[in-house]
C-alpha cells in the first residue's frame, strides 16, 4: 500500500502547498544516470521514507527530459526515455509535492558557439571555462542567457509537467562579469566602469553590488511570473546560498 500524507494531499496543487512540504527527498542526477538508475527504486525510496515532497533534476546545463527548446542540452544517455517525467509521475502517485530543479550556471560548446554572449568573461577579457568541467563554459547571469533563454526552459517544464515550483541552483552568477553586455548596461545605469576589485571602498564596487541585486531581483520576479502564468499555484524558488 502506498503511504500518502493526508495533510500534504489536502494541499496538493494549492498556493499553500509548501506549508505541508515537511519531509523532502532531493534527487540530483548526473548525465549518465538515465542508463544507470532505476526510477522505480527511487520512487520506492520516496514511499519508504514517507517523504511528502521531492526536488528533482530537470534542466539547465543538463536536461533530463526530451526538451524542445533549441540549445537546451539534453543528456546524451536519455535515449527515448523521460527520467524527470517518470519521477514526477511516481511522486504524484504518492500524493507528493514536486519541485523541478534547474541549474543555469554553465553551457556546452554548441550553445557557446551559437551564443558567445551567454558566456561570462573574466577581468582580463577571457571567456570563463568551468573550474571543474573544462568542456563547459560558465554563463553570464545578468544577460540574455538567464533573461531570454532560461525563461523558455522554465516555461517548458512548467507547461509539460505536473509541478509546484521551479527551484534554481547556481543562478546568481560567479562574481563580476566583464562581457560587453554587462559593461554597457552597467555604464548606462551607473555612469561607471565595472569594478576591477572587490574593495568596498570603491564606488564602482558598491554600485555594482546594487546593480547586480537589481538585475537578479527583476529576474526572480520575471521567472515567477512565467511560472504562475502557466500554473497559478506554482512559484519560482531561487537558491539564495553563497555562490562560488
Amino acid at each position: 500500500m502506498n503511504y500518502i500524507d493526508p495533510k500534504a494531499a489536502a494541499n496538493l496543487r494549492t498556493p499553500e502547498w509548501y506549508k505541508t512540504a515537511t519531509r523532502w527527498t532531493q534527487l540530483t542526477l548526473v548525465e549518465n544516470d538515465p542508463v544507470k538508475f532505476d526510477p522505480d527504486f527511487w520512487i520506492d525510496v520516496f514511499k519508504r521514507t514517507r517523504s511528502n515532497a521531492v526536488c528533482l533534476s530537470a534542466g539547465g546545463y543538463i536536461c533530463f527530459y526530451p526538451s524542445k527548446v533549441p540549445l537546451h542540452y539534453v543528456s546524451t544517455f536519455i535515449g527515448n526515455s523521460d527520467p524527470f517525467g517518470r519521477l514526477v509521475e511516481g511522486a504524484r502517485e504518492l500524493g507528493m509535492h514536486v519541485m523541478a530543479r534547474v541549474d543555469p550556471h554553465a553551457i556546452h560548446q554548441e550553445a557557446a558557439d551559437a551564443h558567445p554572449e551567454w558566456i561570462a568573461v573574466d577581468k582580463d577579457g577571457h571567456p570563463r571555462r568551468h573550474w571543474a568541467m573544462p568542456e563547459l563554459w560558465v554563463t553570464c547571469a545578468y544577460g540574455d542567457y538567464n533573461n531570454v533563454f532560461m525563461p523558455e526552459v522554465v516555461k517548458e517544464i512548467t507547461r509539460n509537467y505536473d509541478i509546484d515550483a521551479i527551484f534554481a541552483n547556481r543562478w546568481q552568477g560567479h562574481g563580476v562579469c566583464y562581457c560587453e553586455s554587462c559593461k554597457s548596461r552597467f555604464k548606462a545605469a551607473t555612469g561607471l566602469n565595472l569594478p576591477m576589485t572587490n574593495d568596498v571602498a570603491d564606488p564602482a564596487w558598491r554600485a555594482w553590488s546594487g546593480w547586480r541585486r537589481d538585475a537578479l531581483t527583476r529576474m526572480v520576479i520575471n521567472w515567477d511570473n512565467d511560472v504562475k502564468a502557466i500554473r497559478p499555484h506554482a512559484s519560482f524558488i531561487p537558491n539564495m546560498g553563497v555562490n562560488r
